[in-house]
């Protein structure tokens, strides 16, 4: 608000305070909060229930002025009248779009801290979900907060879920502190081929720079030595497997020879000949 006394003394007619107009759109402040601040500027230019009539119209802006002319002249014939009914329908219109915006919400790392995010996530909530208690807001504004880091990266939206936050506090340091992590995103996992190394009669296995053993246990344990003190051993060319030898030649003699002997004359039961 701005004020003047002394062109006031001047002429009546100027204003001592005027608010910023308001258009839900883009007005930092809710209706609510809004009227209040008009009816300071009210107070300070001395004006009655009347003058605040003339005077609030036009402030309007957007969907509020739309809104403002749809009321029935019974329904804003008084101030109260006016700012009861014009707050119902800028409610249910306000809840729509911060329904869709918070939905959509999204961190702009560029332009804003984690904290800055946060607080617009919970002013979202509040203006979609007006007759929702503090509690019953808590799993929706942690929801829209975790989905809105994909912003930054699916990447950090996704390790802040795994996390599993059971507050908005704890999802916020969680985020803070991979944001703050040093180290980028490719050097925490293990890079490089899997190879056996061999040291005095003790297998060792190579995992990127990292050098494992089998201890007396079986277990694979953190060597004590690098990949630097050991020669990695030459791969074990692998067994042919050996063929079975063939059937010799004189089985199959052997076996007709038998044959033959247990074959018997059919009329006079002798072996060594059949009848003819």
């Amino acid at each position: 608000c701005s004020s003047s006394s002394l062109f006031k003394k001047m002429d009546p007619s100027l204003y001592f305070a005027l608010p910023e107009s308001f258009d839900p759109l883009t007005s930092v402040l809710d209706f609510e909060q809004w009227i209040h601040k008009f009816k300071a500027c009210a107070t300070a230019n001395e004006w009655d229930d009347n003058a605040q009539l003339r005077h609030l119209p036009p402030l309007l802006r957007g969907d509020a002025w739309i809104l403002y002319d749809e009321l029935a002249p019974g329904e804003k014939d008084t101030m109260p009248h006016l700012v009861t009914n014009l707050t119902k329908k800028l409610n249910v219109a306000s809840q729509m779009q911060s329904s869709e915006e918070l939905y959509r919400r999204v961190l702009d790392t560029g332009t804003e801290t984690l904290l800055t995010y946060q607080n617009d996530i919970k002013r979202l909530a509040h203006r979609a979900y007006p007759d929702m208690s503090s509690d019953q807001l808590k799993p929706i504004v942690l929801t829209a907060f975790i989905r809105g880091l994909r912003g930054h990266s699916p990447a950090l939206a996704r390790k802040v879920r795994n996390a599993n936050p059971t507050t908005l506090q704890a999802a916020l340091e969680k985020a803070q502190f991979i944001l703050s992590d040093p180290f980028p995103e490719g050097e925490h996992e293990a890079t490089g081929e899997v190879s056996v190394l061999r040291s005095g009669g003790a297998e060792e296995r190579q995992v990127g720079s990292g050098i494992y053993a089998h201890d007396d246990d079986g277990l694979l344990v953190k060597s004590s030595f690098t990949s630097h003190d050991v020669t990695p051993a030459e791969p074990t060319p692998p067994t042919p497997t050996t063929q079975a030898d063939p059937t010799p030649a004189w089985v199959p003699h052997l076996v007709n020879a038998i044959r033959e002997a247990t074959r018997r004359c059919d009329y006079c039961g002798r072996s060594g000949h059949v009848e003819a």
